[in-house]
């Protein structure tokens, strides 16, 4: 009995310890729109997971800065599945009151004379295995003309 026990105790921990973190490979598909769920703006994260086995996220939390100021959060409680060695995309909606992004616009004027307007998502994200879990923070950094192609 003790040796079933210690054999399955040291394969799931040997699991365990080739694990490799999981990318955010992009943000892409962002919009700001007055429209559905979209409101005031929306993006899209690409995520791969490059690990053998499925990994459960949940607890998201973002924030996007333009040009250092807030100007919106996402918060969600939504669990989200991702495929062992896939690549998936995750919808943000963002949380924030009009009047942050037109005084965060106004701030950036600059990027009507050419310069560069620079868009930051930070944030972390809560990522399960079994009965391990581990909070990953990422951050993701570009220019706004960049986006919106």
């Amino acid at each position: 009995m003790h040796k079933k026990l210690l054999l399955i105790l040291s394969v799931a921990l040997s699991s365990c310890i080739g694990y490799k973190d999981i990318e955010f490979l992009e943000v892409h598909s962002t919009s700001f729109a007055n429209e559905g769920d979209c409101k005031p703006m929306c993006a899209k994260i690409k995520i791969y997971n490059p690990n053998s086995y499925n990994i459960h996220m949940r607890n998201i939390s973002v924030r996007a800065d333009l040009n250092e100021n807030t100007i919106g959060n996402v918060f969600t409680q939504k669990k989200i599945k991702l495929i062992k060695k896939d690549t998936i995309d995750v919808g943000l909606n963002f949380q924030s009151d009009s009047k942050q992004i037109v005084s965060s616009l106004f701030g950036s004027l600059g990027a009507l004379f050419g310069k560069p307007t620079e868009l930051l998502f930070e944030g972390s994200v809560k990522a399960r295995v079994f009965i391990f879990s581990k909070k990953i923070k990422f951050s993701y950094k570009s220019d706004i003309k960049d986006l919106m192609k």
